[in-house]
């Protein structure tokens, strides 16, 4: 195998998840913005601290 080649599944794959943990980012920092809790993101959007975090650095735009 060709240092150059890649599994084309698993590279769309991991695209997808990068782009699911996008939006779940976006979900979080936007009921944050709108004058949600940490607590009802954990409970609506099973939202982890680590998410939370890192939805809190993230910029929205609208």
């Amino acid at each position: 195998m060709c240092i150059t080649e890649f599994n084309e599944k698993t590279f769309v794959n991991g695209i997808k998840e990068e782009g699911l943990e996008l939006g779940i980012l976006k979900s979080i920092r936007k009921l944050l913005d709108n004058g949600g809790t940490e607590e009802m993101a954990r409970k609506l959007l099973d939202a982890t601290d680590e998410q939370l975090e890192m939805a809190k650095k993230l910029k929205v735009s609208e």
